[in-house]
């Protein structure tokens, strides 16, 4: 008797039916890890430890993403990412966690498989399935037993359906398109049924390991809905952009469906300037918009695949002086508690310094930069943007005294896509920083009080690009250094620096 796979993986008793392409493939993908590395010629004595390093997290693999291997290269790109791996089995360093980017947090996790970290989107987990288990995964410790659970989905779209703020649905799993095209289907009709559901973002590896599931049902169901579908995609190695993955990508192109890629920053991978400028200009000569670099989720069981951030900083920093900023991926860390993934840019100080007109020194020292500021034709600004500006001042010292300034309504905080913290007066008594496009509000969050007390706000000329607290001058308090320029809604926006310090009248611009 057949036994049918429904949308959601569980399997029920039917009729035969025939399968497609890609569900033979999926049935037929290896999923023994000591029958594939026996086949890989690997020694006998170490296959026993990656039976155990399976059975702590998943093996399968893709006959499709297994041709891309080179058995004669023990450390080849690709092998890394399908094959367990005895150092899985080794403690964690410091700070490593079963829910590294806080899926499972209570606060974000309202209902079974929903998601609900970032302000206005919500993801689903689909499915716990993937046609290859990378051995990076940050859901490896996920509950995907909570996904058995009766109704789960229609408790999920209940959430999402009851909060007019959510506009966008990822579909994330394991591997969404695990599912059948008539599953997916009758899932996205329910989702484009809910009228403040504009976008559905789908998340999958499928285009890059198991080609032959972008099918011409899946195209007709993504195309037909009202919703603004954007996929992504999860591309590590210009090696795994093969001629049939390219044509998975244009096929969802040709319908309208933009494709980015997400790849993650993974030792002995792609962790090389030239490996990754590869990837990147393959990708876009795809026309796949490279869109994040991940640094490495810290999940239990993937330490050895890390890249420390100095050495990632100047892998970035290379190759941005080699890929055009079409081909430049945001390089990101999925940070618990922060309202969006969190750009790791570092804020040239010798930007600040060049406002001065100085060069930039090799080792800022705090006094350099006090001294760049002096002759700065800097002004002071209201805390209530948009009001009259004061009059220009020729150095730090003539700015003119401005009245305690007006405190920003109490109460839950405005919209925003990331957040600082800094101790501006050096008191212990930290400021909370909010930033939403150009709009950067602050003040101090005092114990016990359920938000912060607003009582600074720069408007800047462009997008919030980058910011960091440090102190500057070596006074024991912090400066905070925000960087405003080009961005989506700020066509003709000028870079700018902002020096927010312990001043009385607030920003220094």
């Amino acid at each position: 008797m057949d036994r049918r796979l429904t949308g959601d993986g569980r399997a029920h008793k039917g009729a035969p039916a025939p399968r497609a392409r890609w569900q033979q493939e999926l049935l037929e993908a290896p999923a023994d890890v000591r029958a594939l590395a026996e086949e890989l010629g690997l020694p006998a004595d170490t296959i026993s430890l990656l039976e155990e390093a399976a059975a702590r997290h998943r093996f399968r693999t893709t006959r499709a993403y297994l041709s891309l291997v080179d058995p004669t290269d023990p450390a080849d790109p690709i092998l890394l990412q399908l094959l367990p791996d005895a150092r899985e089995l080794a403690p964690s360093p410091p700070g490593y966690s079963d829910d590294a980017v806080g899926d499972v947090a209570p606060a974000n996790h309202s209902a079974p498989g929903l998601v609900h970290k970032y302000p206005g989107r919500a993801l689903l987990v689909t499915t716990s399935a993937c046609a290859v288990y990378c051995r990076f995964c940050f859901r490896r410790a996920f509950p995907y037993e909570e996904l058995k659970q009766s109704r789960r989905l229609e408790e999920a779209r209940g959430v999402i359906a009851s909060d007019p703020s959510i506009s966008e649905v990822i579909l994330s799993g394991g591997d969404p398109l695990s599912w059948t095209d008539s599953a997916l289907a009758r899932l996205v009709e329910q989702l484009a049924a809910i009228p403040h559901i504009k976008r559905l973002r789908i998340h999958s590896r499928m285009p890059v390991v198991l080609p032959s599931r972008i099918t011409v049902p899946l195209l007709d169901a993504l195309s037909a809905t009202r919703l603004q579908v954007w996929f992504v995609t999860h591309f590590n190695h210009p090696r795994e952009l093969t001629p049939a993955a390219a044509g998975a990508c244009r096929a969802l192109q040709g319908r309208g469906i933009p494709v980015l890629n997400q790849a993650v920053l993974l030792r002995g991978v792609n962790d090389d300037a030239s490996v990754l400028a590869d990837l990147c200009e393959a990708l876009v000569d795809t026309g796949i918009k490279p869109y994040y670099l991940h640094q490495l989720d810290r999940v239990h069981g993937t330490a050895h695949f890390e890249v420390p951030e100095d050495e990632a900083r100047t892998l970035v920093d290379a190759l941005r002086a080699r890929v055009s900023g079409i081909a430049m991926p945001t390089w990101v860390r999925d940070v618990p508690g922060q309202l969006s993934k969190t750009p790791l840019l570092v804020l040239l100080l010798s930007l600040l310094v060049g406002c001065g007109g100085a060069e930039a020194p090799e080792k800022v020292e705090p006094d350099r930069i006090e001294h760049s500021l002096t002759g700065v034709k800097a002004r002071p600004q209201s805390p209530t943007a948009g009001k009259a500006e004061a009059t220009p001042a020729s150095t730090l010292e003539d700015i003119p005294q401005a009245p305690e300034p007006d405190r920003i309504a109490p109460g839950a905080p405005p919209p925003a896509d990331r957040v600082l913290v800094a101790d501006l007066f050096g008191d212990g008594k930290p400021e909370v920083f909010i930033g939403e496009g150009g709009d950067v509000r602050w003040g101090e969050w005092p114990a016990g009080t359920p938000q912060p007390t607003w009582t600074g706000q720069h408007v800047g000329k462009g997008m919030l690009q980058a910011w960091m607290a440090e102190d500057l001058d070596g006074d024991g308090d912090q400066e905070v250094v925000m960087a405003f320029g080009l961005g989506r809604g700020f066509p003709d926006a000028r870079s700018e620096v902002v020096v927010v310090q312990d001043f009385p009248q607030g920003t220094i611009a």
